[in-house]
C-alpha cells in the first residue's frame, strides 16, 4: 500500500479503513480493496458516481477502447488474455468483462484468498469489468480477482 500512498492523494479520514482505501485521482477516484494480508484484490477506477446511475451517459465517460488501454496499466505484467464477455448488473446489461490469467497473481493470492472473497478462481484468474452507460461509454471499471 505504500506505493499507492506515495502516488495518490488519500481521501478524507473516515472514508478508508483496514481493508479499503480511497484515493483522489485526476478527475475521479481510485478505490482499493485489500486482503487481510495487505495485498490488493480489487481496484475501482472512475469518477465519483453512484452505481445506480451508471447507465446514464455523462460527458466525462470514456470510450471502451480508451478504458481498456488505461486498465492495462493496473494488470499484472504477465497476464494472458482469455476472453471478453458481456455481464449483467441488476438484471440489466452492465457492460463488458475482459478475463485474464496471471501466474504471478496465482502465487501472490492463493486459493484461500479467492475463497475468502467469494472469487470463483482458480488462483491467477482476474478480470477488468467495464460498467457501461446506455450509449456505451465507460462509467467506471473494476480490476480484480475473479
Amino acid at each position: 500500500m505504500e506505493a499507492f500512498d506515495a502516488r495518490f492523494v488519500p481521501a478524507p479520514v473516515g472514508q478508508t479503513g483496514a481493508l479499503r482505501r480511497i484515493f483522489a485521482m485526476g478527475n475521479g477516484r481510485l478505490l482499493v480493496d485489500i486482503t487481510a494480508t495487505g495485498r490488493v484484490r480489487q481496484l475501482t477506477v472512475g469518477r465519483e458516481r453512484s452505481t445506480n446511475d451508471l447507465w446514464q451517459p455523462d460527458p466525462g465517460d470514456e470510450p471502451l477502447a480508451q478504458a481498456r488501454r488505461q486498465a492495462a496499466a493496473w494488470l499484472p505484467g504477465d497476464v494472458a488474455f482469455r476472453q471478453s464477455e458481456p455481464f449483467a448488473f441488476q438484471e440489466q446489461p452492465g457492460g463488458m468483462r475482459d478475463i485474464y490469467v496471471s501466474a504471478a497473481l496465482g502465487v501472490l493470492l492463493p486459493a484461500e484468498v479467492y475463497a475468502q472473497h467469494n472469487a470463483s478462481g482458480p488462483p491467477g484468474l482476474c478480470a477488468v469489468t467495464y460498467y457501461q452507460t446506455t450509449t456505451g461509454g465507460v462509467a467506471f471499471y473494476l480490476v480484480g480477482i475473479l
